[in-house]
């Protein structure tokens, strides 16, 4: 079970490298081979990177978050708990918040954290939970 940053779900829909481990995770999903989690935050993350990139017009960044919205992934509003641990989180791990929110969130479910993040990666690498998508081994 996987909580996925931006980093990762990004590339459902921007082809770069790694991309196919993205889209390996999200046949996996469809499938019902795995869960992902992800707090809200992935959804505006998401919006905002296609916004700034100008391959996207707004119908195409409309209807990517639509098609993200009805995969049903498990999206999450942090409760008061969750945004006090990411504030440590970030605060120790000297990371942004929005970065703390994803380690605490897969954390405190008890799953795997992947990103595609290589700074965030290289801060938290020792979290036995967190892993890089670049690493990661598909089968």
């Amino acid at each position: 079970m996987f909580v996925l940053d931006a980093s990762v779900v990004l590339k459902w829909w921007i082809e770069e490298e790694d991309s196919d481990k993205a889209i390996w995770i999200l046949n996996r999903y469809k499938e019902e081979m795995l869960e992902i989690a992800a707090p809200d935050l992935l959804i505006y993350e998401i919006a905002n990177v296609l916004r700034y990139n100008l391959r996207f017009t707004t119908d195409e960044i409309r209807e990517c978050i639509k098609d993200l919205l009805e995969l049903e992934l498990d999206i999450i509003a942090p409760v008061e708990i969750v945004i006090d641990l990411a504030v440590e989180t970030a605060r120790q791990r000297e990371i942004s918040f929005y970065d703390g929110l994803y380690v605490t969130m897969a954390q405190g479910l008890g799953f795997q954290l992947i990103t595609a993040d290589e700074k965030l990666y290289q801060k938290v690498r020792d979290l036995p939970f967190v892993n890089l998508l670049k690493k990661l081994e598909i089968r």
